[in-house]
């Protein structure tokens, strides 16, 4: 049987996200290219710990773990301001 998987909001798609997922977020290498509204979901959501699996950066306190291909070469003084 098929899982029905459409839903009417953003905040409903990420309503089974629970602190300590790992989540994988598509995109094009930058933020531009990133699905920034379901993003914003994830956030206002307020889970925490969140491995992520990602070519594009730039995310909150939220995350613990970015894990991905290539970042930008400013990665670590996003990391020892306690921004990812």
């Amino acid at each position: 049987m098929p899982v029905n998987k459409i839903v009417s909001s953003f905040d409903e798609a990420v309503a089974d996200i629970e602190d300590g997922a790992t989540i994988m977020i598509g995109g094009f290498g930058t933020v531009a290219g990133a699905p920034s509204l379901l993003i914003e979901a994830v956030a206002r959501k307020g889970v925490k710990d969140l491995t992520m699996v990602a070519n594009v950066t730039g995310f909150g306190k939220e995350v613990w773990k970015l894990l991905g291909f290539k970042f930008a070469e400013d990665q670590d003084i996003l990391v020892r301001n306690g921004q990812i």
